[in-house]
């Protein structure tokens, strides 16, 4: 059975292949779970699967119809699979029923409703006789461009930054890794970060903390909340200790309480990113360097480094960025 198994698949890719290469078709370079077209709305998004797992595709081969393919799991393809067109029908003569569509929110949308967390309403103090009028107030801090040397964090200043913790309970010994909140429940990080230490004390992260600044201190202008963490997604490519594909996905046990001290981060959209600079921030090293400042604050954090810090790293090629 198992060889028989095989056999197929070998077949497949071979007819993958064969069809990619007649068609003048790229492989999408994709993986596993990842978004290979989206949905126009009316319709959900098009997901990378292995060939096994898309009915879509498996028929659509039958009719010598080539799905896109994304990449291969070993010699298994993993194809660009359309959503299943799902109906109940209970007589020709009667109805059908379409599966309902649920509505789903894009980075871009989530971003500009996370935006609105970063004001207040105060009551306009001119139009006094108008009661349903209110002026909205910006209530973070800007960040300042900086060029060399880390610089200390002030408050509400990086308010998606989070601390890692691998004990029990909450302890200021644990933190040992830093990611970012990305939406109410998720804290996205390195895939490193899902575990820390040696074999022998070796411990999965149980704690993320939001909203904190200087986690020695408790009279720091700050609002440190802790929240468990119940699932840790780490990128199934991941093979340390190389940093290709360092990066995981953490989910809270509750919903995350927002705050001006507390909100996410905005998901890049632009697949063409080119950035003059980027600001790596977290509880690490700051010494002078180029690279190596990426590496000390995100995979380095000394024992005595307590304060959230930040640093602008200008003219960096966004190709080198592994993780």
């Amino acid at each position: 059975m198992k060889n028989y198994t095989s056999l197929k698949y070998f077949l497949i890719v071979l007819i993958l292949c064969f069809m990619n290469l007649e068609y003048n078709a790229q492989i999408l370079e994709l993986y596993e779970g990842d978004i290979c077209r989206k949905g126009d709305g009316r319709s959900p998004n098009s997901i990378c699967r292995k060939i096994e797992n898309c009915p879509v595709a498996k028929e659509g081969l039958k009719k010598n119809i080539t799905p896109q393919l994304c990449s291969f799991s070993g010699s298994i393809p993993i194809v660009c699979c359309p959503p299943e067109n799902k109906t109940l029908t209970t007589n020709p003569s009667t109805f059908t029923t379409k599966k309902p569509i649920v509505k789903t929110y894009s980075a871009t949308e989530m971003c500009a409703e996370y935006s609105e967390l970063v004001y207040y309403k105060i009551k306009d103090p001119v139009l006094i006789s108008d009661q349903n009028n209110y002026l909205k107030v910006k209530d973070c801090y800007d960040a300042i461009t900086l060029i060399t040397n880390g610089t200390e964090a002030k408050p509400k200043e990086f308010p998606h930054m989070a601390l890692l913790g691998y004990s029990e309970k909450p302890d200021i010994y644990s933190w040992n890794c830093g990611g970012s909140l990305i939406s109410k429940n998720f804290v996205l990080s390195a895939a490193h970060c899902e575990k820390f230490g040696n074999k022998l004390t070796m411990r999965y992260a149980q704690w993320a903390r939001l909203g904190d600044l200087d986690y020695l201190s408790e009279t720091d202008e700050a609002r440190p909340k802790d929240y468990r963490i119940v699932e840790r997604i780490v990128h199934p490519n991941y093979k340390p200790p190389s940093l290709y594909n360092d990066i995981a996905l953490f989910r809270l046990e509750r919903d995350v309480d927002f705050s001006p001290f507390v909100r996410p981060i905005c998901l890049n959209t632009d697949h063409y990113l080119t950035p003059p600079a980027i600001i790596a921030t977290g509880w690490g090293r700051t010494e002078t360097g180029k690279l190596i400042f990426i590496f000390n604050i995100l995979y380095d954090i000394p024992k005595y480094i307590y304060k959230l810090q930040f640093i602008n790293i200008m003219k960096i090629q966004i190709f080198s960025c592994t993780f």
